[in-house]
């Protein structure tokens, strides 16, 4: 039998209820999301943000991510 605290409970619907209100008040104050989400300004930071992590990935974090990933997995396939 599984249990369910009460804590996950209505995650997603809160979650929708966020979003939906969210864009009313945008829209509440005028800010127009489809000419900001087409902007260029923002599609550049976006590609430089975006930019950034991958090169943080790429020459950081894999490689110690991927061992940590294969010590556990031969950890648990031991057992």
């Amino acid at each position: 039998m599984i249990f369910f605290s009460r804590r996950s409970r209505g995650g997603l619907i809160k979650s929708v209820l966020l979003i939906i209100g969210g864009v009313l008040i945008l829209s509440y104050l005028g800010i127009d999301l489809q000419n900001n989400a087409a902007s260029p300004l923002i599609k550049k930071n976006f590609l430089y943000v975006w930019n950034g992590a991958e090169t943080l990935w790429t020459n950081h974090l894999r490689e110690p991510i991927v061992a940590v990933i294969n010590w556990a997995a031969a950890f648990f396939a031991k057992k």
